[in-house]
């Protein structure tokens, strides 16, 4: 894989002399050092020149301060490599680990130089410059899953940039691409940063100020990003009857949607989780492939007989046309029972977990998955979801369940509730014991 190490510089000359060497000892071959040079007047340019004659590095001159973010991008589009790392030239990023991002870009999109994580660490600053740059990363926080997003040392692959428009307004060139790079995949890897050796920093209240402005462009960004997923949802108009609806919602749904049903998933898995070979039903399994993770001997059934189609193609599972209110099961069929997403549906609740318990053998246990219309949150969500994605529900809750209210009638047929967990507090989950006879 063939680098790119792109270096901004402006009166850096001592600095610069110090660390292409060190970068030379660290990566040896298959590099190329771009220095983006803003017109210093400490002859830095005269010290890249003479080091290109031993080393692979070259200089783009410009005329003028015009910026750390914009020398970026300037070096990036000057240079087709495989991948860029970008650090600054005031040794402030130890060289030392370049050879560390090398290897972890051959496996990540993106992977970050972070001074915190374990064993990152920051020495040499003053309280107060510690104080802006915890501030900054926590405002920058909800933006991006990276702990260190004002990280400057970062390595990023080619393709992740192909496409995407960066707007160099602040120095913060590392942000703009956590947010906008197309990168499926990241790593973080410690350094400890140590304050620069020579000359001055650049950090004023004009960067700070830069770096407020391009919070609130980048803000501006996700949230016009977000609301254009939500009409695209909204305008391909599909209707939860589809027979695909459930398992293209899991693999190629809006971030959210996907996000949600994954972790619904893995709520119920935790509690379907049994220590013994096991019979299992799941009740209105739709086209969802929930089924396909579990490690037993599985039943799905469900009154859309295109989504068990669709099904029979995707599992090993059997599937069977049923209706939960009416199931032909012999008493005690099985050792545990789901029921995810489906009694909201139903308008003879009380058949139904009548029909769960008899099919349950005792001591067997149930996980119910459904709305808590007892909470706020949940109709927040339900009245957002409703407007973004009409067509995948829209009014088929016909019954709105509280925790208590379900606690209470499975208790009516010999249900014991054990536990409950949430999706944001709104969507339960309830794991149940049948009764020993």
């Amino acid at each position: 894989m063939k680098l790119s190490i792109i270096i901004p510089t402006i009166n850096e000359a001592g600095n610069i002399q110090a660390l292409i060497p060190r970068i030379q000892t660290a990566l040896k071959t298959n590099y190329t050092v771009v220095i983006v040079d803003d017109n210093s007047t400490d002859g830095t340019q005269t010290v890249v020149t003479e080091l290109s004659s031993s080393y692979p590095i070259r200089i783009i001159p410009r005329p003028q301060k015009l910026g750390l973010a914009s020398a970026v991008i300037e070096g990036i589009k000057s240079d087709a490599a495989d991948a860029y790392i970008i650090m600054d030239a005031d040794l402030s990023h130890p060289p030392e680990i370049l050879q560390e991002l090398r290897s972890q870009i051959e496996i990540y999109d993106l992977v970050v130089a972070s001074r915190h994580v374990k064993g990152g660490s920051t020495s040499g600053w003053p309280f107060k410059r510690r104080i802006f740059s915890r501030v900054a990363i926590m405002l920058a926080r909800p933006l991006t899953p990276i702990k260190d997003a004002t990280s400057g040392f970062f390595a990023i692959r080619r393709e992740c940039l192909e496409g995407v428009h960066l707007t160099p307004l602040g120095f913060k060139i590392g942000l703009e691409c956590f947010v906008k790079a197309k990168w499926k995949s990241f790593s973080e890897i410690p350094f400890a940063f140590r304050d620069r050796s020579h000359g001055q920093s650049k950090l004023g209240y004009t960067e700070i100020a830069a770096y407020i402005r391009q919070l609130f462009h980048l803000y501006m960004y996700t949230f016009r990003k977000f609301v254009k997923l939500l009409i695209f949802s909204a305008s391909r108009n599909r209707s939860f009857h589809e027979a695909d609806y459930d398992w293209t919602s899991w693999y190629r749904g809006n971030p959210v949607q996907k996000w949600w049903k994954k972790t619904l998933a893995r709520k119920v898995l935790k509690y379907s989780n049994l220590s013994h070979p096991a019979k299992i039903i799941d009740i209105g399994c739709g086209s969802s492939p929930l089924i396909t993770l579990l490690d037993s001997d599985c039943i799905g059934i469900d009154t859309n007989v295109a989504k068990l189609r669709f099904m029979r193609k995707r599992s090993t599972a059997s599937f069977l046309a049923m209706d939960a209110q009416c199931l032909t099961f012999k008493d005690y069929s099985f050792d545990h029972v789901l029921c995810i997403e489906l009694i909201e549906h139903l308008h003879n609740l009380e058949l139904a977990i009548s029909e769960i318990s008899r099919i349950l053998k005792p001591l067997g246990t149930a996980v119910i998955a459904t709305p808590d219309y007892g909470t706020l949150r949940w109709r927040i969500i339900e009245g957002i979801y409703s407007i973004a994605m009409p067509y995948a529900y829209a009014s088929d809750h016909v019954t709105k369940l509280t925790r208590k209210s379900l606690i209470e009638l499975c208790a009516q047929h010999g249900l014991t509730h054990i536990a409950t967990e949430y999706v944001l507090g709104a969507d339960m989950v309830l794991l149940f014991r049948k009764s020993a006879p």
